[in-house]
């Protein structure tokens, strides 16, 4: 009855003439096209291949002498026949899928999904094949081993021929399958993750192991049932649909029969590899994937990891969750997405804005810096609008500032003066062509001085933020053409912290007939700080967000042009003009670190080319009435800004 359910599970196909990964387009990685179809290389290129992790496959056998499966044949494999380690493989099918989830890679034949797991083969013992009661008590026999041997993944490429929702499946609940569903209720408890083809019949609902958590709730959020789609992701239709395990089913590469069949290690006296079609072929595909998942993520619980699988997945079929792939292809390209750090992008742009937003509160207060005659009181109102390309590890990103600033300002003499400032300035941040945006709220209370001695001057501005970020993430690093996508999940998130700033400019005073040119060298420290946040609505996407320390340093030379002030009409108007070059160091590339499903992650703006900033302004003086207008702009190759503040001040 066991091994006989193996074979109705699997279309097994005879050995070809001359085998596909010896050829002359061979590659290791891509010999098993359905490598390619997952995207298994994109997880593989982060470092995730199955290190570390144990997967239990339940099944015939495997030839323990293969060079692909030998490297990787755990000390737990057990052979309940002979009660002892496994050697052999009593009918092909069992080293067929062990290739397919752990193949080693070696620079021979192929290499599996988790090519550095260790696969601990469970063989149970062989009875009749009518004997459903001898074949349950076995499965339920061998899965204990394993569970105490703390095996948590475990492949089934096999079941029972009734299916999910009938008659005959559920009254073999009662009769066939009793040690399974004890077993496989502790297998959950201890928080594994199990893993189903769904049967070869062509029928519309799925075998009842792979529908079990139907049965039995408590069970669905650690199960993974598995129906086929050919190497290239096309129908077959000898797979049996998701149906009611629609919630916990998704699709995998299972061949479409022949030569268009999954290849993978056979016993050497078969060939050592072969080709094989059915949902036997697209369950260790997702196994595979849940073993990189859990190096991936190694304090995630099984459920999480589960969930994280599907809900990956590529939608396919009928839009949504459906009754044919459930929620559809198995996509390792969105897993690494996820666990790369991508999703953090929108925090580290959000600091940068947060800078941004700062930069326009400096070039307000520098009017102030050229104010003359008596002290005063000023208000003033400010914009600016910023962006950046797209980095190696960050989406282009645009900042639009918005702010009001008020302030006293005393003289101390001809040469000196003194103020104070308290503005408040809002920050929007958007990630053009993605859902993605935040918002920098600031308070900000400022002072700024100026003086100057003989040919030397000096002037520059302080302050401190009190600071209120708001992050939604649309666009959802992983869940690029998903279920989830489609339903337009976003994660969310609000914080606070603080900034502080330094800005300040020393040179010479250079007196050129109505004018004075002023070279002087520029410096700005920018310190901000974080709360660290929880991101909620992202499902397992969500971040749990580190506290952030980020201080940048800003330094360079320029030149200043200062205009005499004229009369013109009732007005004393004067003017000034800059140009400056600043390089940047410090935390300039604005690295966050999270935590993801309990992963450590981070990520990065990257590094911006050193910008060169234009600056300038009018002041129009009437005595005891003044009104400046400044301008700047700010230009690299891989970033610009540009803005304004419009203020008036009464003397008194």
């Amino acid at each position: 009855m066991f091994f006989k359910s193996f074979s109705a599970l699997a279309m097994a196909v005879g050995a070809f003439a001359a085998s596909p990964v010896l050829g002359q387009d061979y590659s290791e990685a891509t010999a098993n096209e359905g490598l390619v179809l997952i995207n298994a290389q994109a997880a593989n290129a982060l470092g995730f291949t199955g290190k570390g992790v144990i997967v239990g496959v339940l099944d015939s056998g495997l030839d323990a002498s293969h060079p692909d499966l030998a490297p990787n044949l755990a000390d737990v494999s057990y052979d309940a026949n002979i009660q002892g380690p496994v050697v052999r493989d009593y009918d092909m099918h069992g080293t067929h899928v062990a290739g397919i989830i752990a193949a080693a890679r070696n620079g021979i034949g192929l290499q599996g999904v988790a090519y550095d797991a260790k696969i601990a083969m469970l063989v149970p013992q062989t009875g009749p094949d009518d004997d459903e009661a001898a074949a349950d008590a076995a499965i339920a026999s061998v899965y204990a081993r394993a569970l105490d041997a703390n095996v948590r993944i475990f492949n089934n490429s096999w079941g029972f021929n009734y299916y999910t929702g009938t008659p005959e499946g559920r009254a073999r609940l009662d009769t066939a399958m009793r040690g399974q569903i004890e077993v496989f209720r502790r297998a959950v408890a201890l928080d594994s993750v199990i893993v189903f083809a769904t049967g070869n019949e062509s029928q519309s609902q799925p075998n009842t192991q792979a529908g079990l958590p139907y049965y039995f709730p408590e069970l669905q959020a650690n199960w993974l049932a598995v129906t086929a789609v050919s190497r290239t992701g096309e129908p077959v239709d000898y797979a049996n649909h998701c149906g009611l395990a629609a919630q916990w089913c998704l699709a995998a590469p299972g061949g479409a029969g022949g030569d268009e069949g999954i290849v993978s290690t056979v016993p050497l006296a078969q060939g050592g590899y072969d080709f094989s079609s059915g949902t036997s072929m697209a369950a260790p595909h997702v196994t595979g994937a849940v073993a990189v998942a859990r190096e991936m993520f190694p304090a995630a619980s099984g459920a999480e990891l589960a969930r994280f699988v599907l809900v990956t997945a590529t939608d396919i079929g009928a839009a949504g969750v459906d009754p044919v792939y459930g929620w559809g292809l198995l996509n390792m390209g969105n897993m690494a997405a996820a666990r790369s750090g991508l999703g953090l992008e929108l925090a580290a742009n959000a600091g940068w804005a947060a800078d941004e937003g700062q930069a326009v509160l400096i070039q307000g207060l520098d009017a102030r810096l050229k104010a003359r005659g008596a002290s005063g009181a000023w208000g003033a109102a400010l914009g600016g609008r910023s962006r950046h390309d797209e980095t190696a590890t960050a989406s282009q990103a645009e900042a639009d500032t918005l702010g009001l600033a008020a302030g006293y300002d005393r003289a101390l003499g001809q040469d000196a003066r003194l103020g104070a400032a308290l503005a408040w300035t809002t920050t929007d941040l958007d990630e053009p062509g993605l859902a993605n945006s935040a918002k920098v709220e600031s308070f900000t209370l400022a002072g700024y001085g100026a003086t100057t001695l003989g040919v030397l001057f000096a002037e520059g501005s302080a302050g401190v933020h009190r600071r209120d970020y708001s992050f939604t993430r649309g666009s959802l690093a992983g869940a690029a053409g998903t279920v989830l996508e489609a339903q337009g999940l976003s994660a969310t998130a609000e914080t606070d912290g603080y900034g502080l700033f330094a800005d300040g400019r020393i040179g010479l005073r250079l007196p050129a007939g109505q004018a004075a040119i002023r070279p002087f060298l520029h410096a700005r420290v920018s310190h901000q700080t974080l709360d660290g946040f929880n991101e909620r609505g992202g499902d397992v996407f969500n971040l749990a967000v580190e506290d952030v320390e980020l201080t940048r340093y800003q330094a360079g030379p320029g030149v200043e042009l200062l205009l005499a002030a004229r009369p013109v009409g009732s007005a004393s108007v004067s003017g000034d003009l800059s140009v400056r070059y600043d390089a940047s160091w410090g935390d300039s590339d604005y690295v966050i670190d999270a935590a993801m499903l309990g992963a450590q992650v981070s990520g990065r703006l990257g590094e911006l080319d050193d910008p060169v900033t234009l600056a300038g302004g009018l002041a129009a003086d009437w005595g005891a009435l003044e009104a400046s207008l400044r301008g700047f702009y700010v230009h690299a190759e891989d970033q610009d800004a540009h803005g304004a503040s419009l203020g008036l001040r009464v003397a008194f």
